[in-house]
């Protein structure tokens, strides 16, 4: 009687214990029967143990809940599945209601970072690990691996899914060879928290040599590093890098920063001339930044510095970024956007002594948008600028020029312009716009360096914009092309501007903001035109002719298959600058599918006539084997030249695989009748985590780079890219 008296005890006690506890219990199974011990208030389960809660998923051999204080302890191939994070050990422990964990010598990740360590502590939001390793790709003999004394895994937006990882005393190795010590550094999961490109190479100019930029995560939002070259032949480079980004909802900042410092061994051959004659310095540098923020959705910051001591110090070590942009350009700007206004601080520096820059040191300006006026039917703009203007060219800027032999330009001018338009439109049933338009702008110059003092000049235009609309529609469908009906507009345009007196005063005015030669075509509107200090009287006509062929989307809304434009000014009265008729500017644009892509640009002198200009585009792809581009560019002589230029460029990338394609690209001179410059190479992605580019380079008439040269590119790649293969620019 009294063993069954016990055992209905027990059975008592055993279904009250599950029962008062069911809501808060998490899901329990096993192989083996569910026991319960009366001493410890522990509910023990074995043979392929499995706990479920909110939070995590638990699996083991053997699994004890304690009903009062919920610790878990799980024992024998323990596999936890907390959201996004996965760990494995022989023995953790867990905390069902606090959510909190310790175990030793456990493995931990979620693809593609991999942790274990000696032990760990925490909760989901906030987990310690000692003695860590963290695997950056998957397991090889190569992987990127960290190892450090202490690892924090954080949740910054507290929802229980790691977000952040912070280490201490940080070895980066390459497999099992340690490369350089980091005493902290921190870098958000799904992101690589080194950024690593290495370049082996040979040439003439420099003798074998390896250039370095490597970066590593400081804190979630910078990374810092530095460049690091080496030339057999030049010597040490060596500068500070960085990068910051942060993207938060309306306050957005990119900034990127590279320099170099080397003390050049070159020879005097070797280092040759500048652009300007100069003996090249032996202390050579260059800083490349640029940075933009976004403090609010009005206000914007967005700013260049690039100063070089010499121009050929990009060009000789950093020569992808040259090639990039060979003209560098320093500016700071500051942009308030209003509901129909704008407001900008603008300065434009040169840092550089090879450069005739014209500078605003600053330069205000408040524009106002087309805005109508109450009550009517004009609408009314306006354009004000102040600013401190600086023209200064080096010394030897213009030596070999016999007009400007041993002279120096330096010209100072604080200017205020102010600008007032007005214009209406006029519509007829959707098919004709017209616009006539006035404007008039006051130029007042303070303290120029002349002996009248301050000078006003007043200028006006009056004009208007004409725009015809036409367009017909199709139904036609062509599977092949992805056509689903045509529409083609036309827009025949013609603008007139009248502007007189624009060449007023120019004698009494520093030519700072002066005329620039370019092959496009120039704004002809007194609001646009920038070259005002060598500005002159005009009366023009433009006469343009637009055309679109569209299809429809198969996504929503239309899409472009081909677009013709044609543009040419007529000017009324002539000028020194300016004939009657100006060239002729077409642009054309084929593009009827996605893997076709042609385009054309060309100028024409129709009073010759002859071809001036002429630059076209031939891309082909298909994304998964191969694509091709096809340029070509034609430049008619000019009085200087005894030839014209005209040269084609081909460029092929075949994809043999995913994760390895080869490339070539060559341009070929018409002048010289030779292909000026040929680079082959082939791209690989190996161990799971890096890149590898072998390049070969042959050159034909250079000015400073070798003949021949040859480079080997490594490249630690971003995780979210591991199965792309990507570029690896230097």
């Amino acid at each position: 009687m009294r063993i069954l008296l016990h055992l209905l005890k027990t059975t008592i006690v055993y279904w009250t214990l599950l029962i008062s506890c069911y809501s808060q219990l998490p899901e329990l199974s096993s192989n083996e029967p569910i026991e319960c011990d009366e001493a410890t208030q522990e509910i023990i389960l074995r043979g392929d143990a499995e706990l479920s809660s909110d939070k995590a998923l638990i699996k083991a051999d053997e699994i004890r809940l304690n009903n009062e204080t919920f610790n878990t302890t799980a024992s024998g191939n323990v596999k936890i599945n907390m959201n996004d994070l996965r760990l494995l050990g022989d023995s953790i422990q867990y905390n069902v209601s606090t959510e909190t964990l310790n175990s030793q010598k456990f493995r931990a990740g979620n693809s593609p970072n991999y942790i274990s360590g000696n032990s760990a502590s925490g909760t989901l939001n906030d987990l310690s690990i000692q003695n860590a390793t963290l695997l950056l790709a998957e397991p090889d003999c190569f992987s990127p691996t960290l190892c450090t004394s202490c690892v924090e895994i954080k949740n910054v937006h507290d929802d229980n899914i790691p977000t952040q990882i912070i280490a201490r005393n940080v070895w980066f190795k390459v497999g099992c060879i340690p490369f350089f010590y980091l005493p902290y550094f921190s870098y958000t999961i799904q992101d690589i928290p080194f950024q690593i490109v290495s370049q082996l190479g040979d040439s003439k100019e420099y003798g074998p040599f390896i250039r370095n930029m490597i970066l590593f995560r400081a804190t979630p939002c910078l990374s810092a590093g530095a460049l690091i070259d080496f030339y057999r032949d030049r010597g040490f480079l060596i500068g500070p890098a960085f990068k910051f980004i942060t993207n938060c909802k309306n306050k957005e900042t990119f900034s990127d920063f590279k320099s170099g410092f080397i003390h050049d061994q070159g020879t005097k051959n070797e280092l040759g001339k500048d652009s300007v004659g100069r003996r090249t310095p032996r202390s050579r540098n260059f800083i490349e930044w640029y940075h933009q923020q976004s403090f609010s959705e009005n206000f914007q910051i967005t700013g260049q510095l690039r100063r070089w001591s010499d121009s050929n110090a990009l060009r000789d070590f950093r020569p992808k970024l040259f090639n990039n942009d060979n003209d560098p350009d320093n500016f700071v700007e500051a942009v308030y956007t209003g509901p129909n206004y704008f407001l900008t601080a603008f300065t434009r520096y040169s840092p550089n002594n090879f450069q005739d820059v014209p500078q605003r040191l600053p330069e205000l300006n408040f524009q106002l948008l087309p805005t109508p006026i109450p009550f009517t039917r004009i609408y009314q703009t306006i354009n004000a600028r102040i600013a401190h203007l600086h023209s200064h060219s080096p010394r030897h800027l213009h030596r070999h020029d016999k007009k400007h032999k041993n002279k120096r330009d330096n010209f100072t001018s604080d200017r205020l312009d102010i600008y007032y338009g007005l214009h209406t439109p006029f519509n007829y049933q959707d098919i004709l716009t017209f616009t006539p338009t006035v404007g008039g702008q006051i130029d007042e110059y303070f303290y120029k360096n002349t002996s009248k003092g301050s000078y006003t000049r007043l200028r006006g235009q009056l004009g208007f914009d004409l725009q015809l609309n036409a367009f017909s529609q199709m139904d036609c469908t062509n599977g092949t092309w992805g056509i689903n009906g045509l529409r083609h507009i036309v827009r025949p345009t013609l603008q007139y501007r009248f502007i007189p007196q624009h060449n007023s005063g120019r004698r009494l005015i520093p030519k700072i903001d002066r005329h620039i030669f370019t092959t496009n075509i120039n704004p002809i509107d007194l609001n646009h035109q920038r070259d005002i200090d060598s500005a002159h009287a005009q009366h023009v006509a433009r006469i343009g002719l637009e055309n679109l062929l569209q299809t429809r989307s198969c996504n929503y809304g239309s899409r472009d298959l081909a677009y013709f434009n044609i543009y040419q000014d007529y000017y009324i009265k002539e000028n020194r600058r300016h004939h009657h008729w100006s060239y002729l500017y077409s642009e054309f644009g084929l593009s009827p599918a996605y893997w076709i892509n042609f385009s054309l640009y060309n100028r024409i002198d129709v009073r010759r006539p002859k071809l001036s200009e002429l630059n076209t585009s031939l891309t082909l792809t298909d994304a998964r084997f191969w694509t091709l581009n096809y340029t070509t560019s034609f430049l008619h002589k000019k009085a200087h030249s005894d030839e014209n230029r005209l040269q084609h460029n081909l460029k092929a990338t075949w994809y043999l695989t995913p994760l390895t394609h080869i490339s070539g690209e060559g341009t070929y001179d018409f002048k010289l009748h030779k292909i000026t410059k040929e680079t082959y190479a082939i791209f690989t992605q190996f161990c799971n985590a890096w890149g590898a580019e072998l390049q070969l380079t042959h050159r034909r008439k250079a000015v400073r780079e070798s003949k021949w040269e040859v480079g080997l590119v490594f490249k630690l790649l971003p995780i979210h890219c591991n199965l792309v293969p990507i570029p690896l620019p230097l």
